[in-house]
């Protein structure tokens, strides 16, 4: 099947299509509006222009003073162009005597070369779409007289007896493309005149692949002539045949490899993770090698699965194919994302070294790669992704080639990276010990190894090169996984403080919550067990959602009765948190949670003033998410709302009030040294069910029909108020 591609060009001059001069520049305009004057549209300066009023429909008419039969009209659109118009003629100017003879619902604006076929004294361009807010706007609007002597145009064009796709004879250049492989050319076999008595049209075939076939076409009067061209090409190829070059051999101190055959990569990278993007990534084989394939593409990630440090390296190195695409690559860390141009190569691989220096943010962190750039039809294909530099002067090496702490391999071990954190378990009472660190350059002057003096704290390596010119320190952070104390209880009221509990023991938590929807997020999240006590965990934090509510979107919670957010946080390895609360608008606001300067110590506790949320617009009635965003692992715990300025347990005078039995399965019995006014039971919602005026120093409360479970009950005595938690078997 022959595979067809067309490219347009419209033709601007007009006298070989059997026009003559512009009738326009000696007639006159009218229009239905004039924001600039209807006759800057006819006077041959493509400076001055006519403009309409800024609402549909608005017309300009020519006015060419005698009747003409009409063959083309071109309009020179300022920058408000018209989406859908008509190209209208008449004899006597009145609206029911126009005739079309030209429409259009998708103007693209610039310049508009129209061949038509009417005859009339009155010609209108008639718009009923802007596609601007603004009004029409025309730098010229001219009109030509049809001359059949002149007309050098074809009605018809054929390629192996077929018309050539999106043919029209004021088109002149057409790319005929092939199916890979083909060799011979094929045959224009019909071209027909538009005017056919006293036309002259010669064909020359094309004489290869590539190659043109040509139609010349003289017109009657013997001086007119104009060529068509049919271009034929075979398309580039959409897929490498041959692999990227081989990188060269390197000491693996001299480079870090995210993706190649040639080198050791980094164990934990993730070549697609899930950052909402249309490109269908994959790997496949390409002549023998493993080949990064980015089909569709509009944008992609791959995640190193850990920060590398890249400080001491001098280039990153791509290999890239793509007969399509233009791209940027990005070295992601800290601080604004940079990019770095790559430019589209025809069907051939493209090797490229992009300095470090300035590469990125923190080149002692980087995490990430992205490319981005496409339109979402593209397709490139990615391999040798890895940093490098050259190798150090003999005897000036002072790098490890292994590191071990407690008999084992570093977790991450490069070379190239001097900073390591090491997580040991809650409870560990046992400071790890560095028990090997090997050199590169065996015949290094000297290893120092310092140990660890707490379980907190640092152990390092100092290497000093052959030629003791270089020292390098590898430095060893001993970090706890997670807490080793439960989170604070918490001591605002359930009752009382009206709290809103979305993830507590202490309190009964927000129905169908879902702590994990998937918003793409590299974030793994688990509940854990910390003393006996449920805690949320991030670990790998990029960022992370909570739908309050429901399992998809969240429900809209009505949090305007509280005035604080209340959480417990704990993290060894965070540098920043930004906590979020979201409405169902647009806007996002976000508050930075306090980073303890010792970390992996006690739990921070943080109460938040919703105030700090809705001065950033966000509206309390209409709640439905929460979001965080930060990096290292966090725990999280008693995230709830509560209302300050209500009256908590500790604000009530006490009272001698007796309570039992508690629990019960039937009734609650209560007595008092004063009278008893009022007796209110809420379930855990914070909803009133029981209320009770026994005016008296004893009462009873009826539990028969209650469901098992927590309740509170709020006694008004004469002297005071006490809240009491109740228990229902």
């Amino acid at each position: 099947m022959i595979m067809r591609k067309f490219t347009f060009f419209l033709i601007l001059m007009t006298m070989s299509f059997g026009f003559t001069q512009n009738l326009a520049l000696t007639g006159s305009a009218s229009a239905s509006t004039e924001g600039q004057p209807a006759s800057n549209a006819i006077d041959g300066n493509a400076a001055t222009r006519w403009e309409s009023a800024f609402e549909d429909p608005q017309w300009i008419t020519i006015d060419l003073g005698a009747s003409y039969t009409i063959g083309q009209v071109v309009l020179n659109w300022e920058g408000a162009y018209a989406s859908t118009y008509e190209i209208q003629i008449s004899d006597d100017a009145t609206f029911a005597t126009y005739t079309t003879i030209y429409a259009t619902t998708s103007g693209d604006g610039g310049i508009d070369n129209l061949i038509v076929d009417g005859t009339g004294q009155y010609v209108r361009m008639y718009g009923t779409v802007r596609a601007t807010p603004y009004g029409y706007s025309l730098w010229e609007f001219e009109i030509y007289e049809y001359n059949a002597a002149t007309d050098a145009t074809l009605s018809d064009l054929q390629v192996d007896s077929a018309t050539i796709s999106g043919f029209d004879p004021g088109i002149t250049s057409y790319d005929y493309e092939l199916p890979a492989g083909t060799t011979v050319a094929p045959t224009i076999t019909s071209a027909t005149a538009t005017v056919t008595t006293g036309t002259n049209v010669t064909i020359t075939q094309a004489s290869s692949v590539p190659g043109n076939g040509t139609v010349v076409v003289t017109a009657a009067d013997g001086t007119t002539t104009e060529t068509y061209t049919v271009s034929f090409d075979v398309p580039a190829e959409t897929t490498p045949t041959s692999a990227a070059p081989t990188p060269p051999a390197r000491n693996t101190s001299d480079y870090i490899s995210i993706f190649s055959d040639a080198y050791t990569n980094v164990a934990t990278v993730n070549l697609n993770p899930n950052w909402g993007q249309s490109t269908v990534q994959s790997v496949v084989d390409i002549a023998g090698n493993n080949t990064l394939s980015y089909d569709s593409f509009n944008y992609q990630g791959t995640d190193f699965g850990g920060a590398q440090d890249i400080s001491n390296m001098e280039y990153l190195h791509v290999d890239i194919w793509t007969n399509t695409v233009a791209t940027n690559i990005y070295v992601i860390s800290s601080g604004p994302e940079i990019p770095h141009a790559i430019s589209s190569v025809d069907g051939s691989w493209q090797s490229l070294d992009i300095p470090v220096a300035g590469i990125t943010g923190d080149l002692t962190s980087a995490i990430q790669f992205k490319f981005d750039g496409g339109d979402g039809t593209g397709i490139m294909y990615i391999d040798n992704l890895y940093f490098w530099k050259n190798p150090s002067a003999s005897g000036t090496d002072a790098t490890l080639s292994d590191l071990q702490v407690d008999n084992a391999t570093i977790s991450g071990f490069s070379s190239n990276t001097f900073n390591y954190t090491y997580e040991l378990a809650p409870g560990t009472t046992v400071v790890p010990q560095i028990t090997s660190a090997t050199p590169t350059d065996a015949n290094a002057t000297s290893v120092t190894i310092t140990q660890a003096t707490d379980i907190l704290g640092n152990a390092t390596v100092d290497v000093v090169s052959q030629d003791g010119t270089v020292t390098e320190t590898y430095t060893v952070t001993y970090l706890l996984s997670g807490p080793d104390a439960a989170a604070p209880t918490p001591t605002h009221d359930e009752v009382n403080n009206q709290v809103i509990s979305i993830f507590s023991d202490a309190y009964t938590d927000l129905a169908g919550t879902n702590y994990n929807p998937d918003w793409g997020q590299s974030t793994v999240v688990t509940i854990e067990s910390v003393m006996s006590n449920d805690a949320l965990k991030y670990a790998g934090l990029n960022y992370q959602g909570t739908n309050l509510g429901s399992t998809d979107g969240g429900v809209s919670q009505d949090v305007s009765s509280t005035t604080h957010l209340h959480l417990d946080f704990w993290t060894a390895n965070s540098t920043v948190i930004d906590f979020y609360v979201l409405d169902q608008g647009a806007g996002e606001v976000f508050y930075s949670l306090p980073i303890p300067a010792a970390l992996g110590g006690d739990w921070v506790s943080v109460d938040i003033p919703l105030s700090h949320y809705t001065s950033g617009g966000e509206v309390l009635t209409d709640i439905h998410q929460f979001k965080v965003t930060g990096d290292g692992t966090v725990y999280f715990d008693n995230i709830y709302f509560y209302n300050e300025t209500a009256l908590s347990v500790g604000d009530f005078e006490v009272e001698e009030f007796k309570v039992y039995p508690n629990p019960t399965n039937s009734v609650w019995n209560i007595t008092s040294s004063t009278q008893i006014n009022i007796v209110e039971v809420f379930n855990v919602m914070g909803k009133k069910i029981i209320t009770i005026q026994p005016n008296a120093n004893e009462t009873s409360i009826d539990a028969t029909s209650l469901n098992s479970g927590i309740y509170f009950v709020k006694i008004d005595a004469a002297t005071g108020l006490k809240t009491i938690k109740l228990i229902k078997e």
